[in-house]
């Protein structure tokens, strides 16, 4: 993605960028609202008036801190039907629609185990009339995340656009992990005729192949890890404050841990300078 200006204060970030898919400057706007009412009007007011400096095409998203009804909402005290007017109103003011999501229809939950339990649709993707004509295609996504009480929330604006053959880099922080040895040693010994700097060229692609082998399968059992205990939370979730806790707070720390195994596989995918081989 390019980015041509990053405008940003306490609440939102504007940022005006394209990139695959996206082949005209428009602007994405992510906000984290406050939890003072009063002070959410303010917010509220600045974002109608900066709407003019954003064209016909944006895309709005974040943690708006309110909701449209009741309906939102499981768990709690009832809110009067007019502490929702503000938001209706500038939702109406700013000309713009909210993008269904994917996934759960409450974004953020409170985790108090029995009747404290309160969870809300609180995070919400909203697109102008002309954003949604240029991209009718356009789909939004919600996402459990264990180590936040907020889903995460993406957008897709093109989902036929072909992904790129990924790279493949090996970091030398695997050296440790089952079978890099083997395949290491599987791939180096492979015979190889010619020049001294050709077997070298030769030996080193075939060891490449090898690992590239044994990291597909090992990678696929980490996702599939995450996939599983993510299921299994979200599963949780949707029983409210039935939930049995106990399970709750079993899985939420095994999604925990992989989750922080994950991180550090990409951390170290990331390190340019730190992997043995890298092509």
């Amino acid at each position: 993605m390019e980015v041509n200006q990053i405008v940003g204060n306490e609440f939102c970030v504007q940022m005006e960028a394209k990139g695959a898919g996206i082949e005209d400057w428009c602007w994405m706007v992510f906000v984290y609202m406050s939890t003072d009412r009063r002070e959410r009007s303010r917010q509220w007011e600045f974002l109608e008036q900066r709407k003019s400096n954003w064209g016909d095409g944006w895309v709005i998203a974040g943690d708006w801190n309110d909701l449209v009804s009741n309906e939102e909402k499981r768990g709690g005290l009832t809110r009067n039907s007019s502490s929702f007017v503000g938001f209706q109103n500038f939702i109406n003011n700013m000309e713009m629609q909210e993008i269904a999501q994917k996934g759960s229809f409450f974004t953020w939950g409170n985790n108090r185990a029995g009747d404290g339990y309160v969870e809300e649709r609180l995070d919400k993707i909203f697109a102008s009339f002309d954003w949604l004509a240029r991209f009718p295609r356009m789909e939004a996504s919600n996402y459990f995340r264990s180590a936040s009480d907020h889903n995460v929330l993406l957008f897709d604006t093109e989902l036929e656009i072909n992904k790129r053959h990924k790279r493949f880099q090996f970091n030398s922080g695997r050296v440790e992990m089952e079978g890099v040895s083997e395949a290491v040693r599987e791939g180096w010994q492979i015979s190889v005729d010619g020049s001294a700097l050709y077997q070298v060229h030769q030996k080193i692609k075939n060891t490449r192949m090898a690992l590239l082998v044994w990291h597909k399968p090992h990678h696929r059992n980490q996702e599939r890890t995450i996939k599983v205990l993510t299921e299994k939370m979200a599963s949780l979730r949707a029983e409210g404050r039935e939930r049995d806790w106990e399970q709750w707070g079993l899985v939420k720390n095994e999604l925990d841990k992989a989750h922080l195994d994950e991180e550090q596989y990409w951390r170290n995918k990331s390190r340019a300078l730190g992997g043995v081989f890298k092509f």
